[in-house]
């Protein structure tokens, strides 16, 4: 077996302290890092910096590491392929059956301008003759979606301080554009567990949004239900979100969550 030498032995070592994490070790300290790799703590404290940087890590309060939310949607492209998507397809097929409206699958990944966005893997179409603009295969904004703040409301700050290290983009009237107004949709969000936007994205589009998690644990990605305003009332929202829910939990539940 070869040697790997430079830049690439650089690469060998981010991806073997990455493969550290496991179900069992969801979160390690430096040491355990070091001792793990059995490196010097100059060189596993740089690959640990770039690692966070890139979002490939995160760095919890205490110290410790934890998987970040870049790999997170890596996994969830991945899943769109092999797993994700076929799980979900028939599930937000019988939603779509059951409310009548438009159902997405999204997770988050990167776009073209580096931004964390929510990229919509699939979309389940309604029959109505008043619809709303497609999405499938879009970057969303995370902050101005019901998806991203179901995403986001379970995941970690890092994402938080991406969005906002820079002014974000107002598409209606009612995007949230600071970061004060963010957190407090995303702490009512995670207490109970969905999300409602309306026309923060489009105006006259109304979107709820819920969290899928996977075996181990972690969100993963999130799924939607979307229509125009004059269908998306606010006398029907609460069943809306009841079927939402449930399907989420069966989509988490095929994932392997318990």
């Amino acid at each position: 077996m070869t040697t790997a030498t430079g830049g690439a032995q650089a690469v060998v070592r981010a991806l073997r302290i990455l493969k550290l994490f496991s179900g069992k070790h969801l979160s390690l300290s430096l040491k355990q890092v070091i001792e793990a790799t059995q490196l010097n703590r100059t060189t596993v404290f740089r690959l640990l910096s770039t690692l966070v940087a890139e979002g490939f890590l995160v760095r919890l309060e205490n110290g410790d590491y934890q998987l970040g939310p870049e790999l997170t949607a890596l996994g969830g492209l991945a899943g769109n392929r092999d797993g994700l998507r076929r799980i979900a397809r028939p599930i937000l097929e019988e939603l779509v059956e059951t409310v009548g409206e438009r159902t997405t699958l999204e997770v988050p990944s990167r776009g073209s301008d580096g931004r964390m966005t929510m990229l919509v893997i699939d979309e389940v179409s309604d029959s109505h003759r008043l619809g709303i603009t497609e999405f499938a295969g879009n970057h969303l904004p995370i902050y101005a979606t019901s998806t991203g703040k179901a995403f986001m409301a379970f995941s970690n700050d890092e994402m938080l301080d991406g969005i906002f290290s820079e002014p974000v983009q107002a598409f209606t009237s009612k995007t949230p554009v600071s970061r004060p107004a963010v957190e407090k949709d995303l702490a009512k969000t995670k207490s109970q567990a969905y999300a409602l936007v309306i026309e923060e994205l489009e105006e006259g589009l109304v979107a709820i949004g819920a969290p899928v998690f996977n075996a181990s644990g972690a969100v993963c990605a999130a799924i939607s239900i979307a229509g125009p305003t004059v269908r998306m009332t606010a006398e029907r929202i609460p069943e809306l979100v009841v079927e939402l829910k449930k399907s989420a939990e069966l989509i988490s539940q095929r994932m392997g969550y318990r």
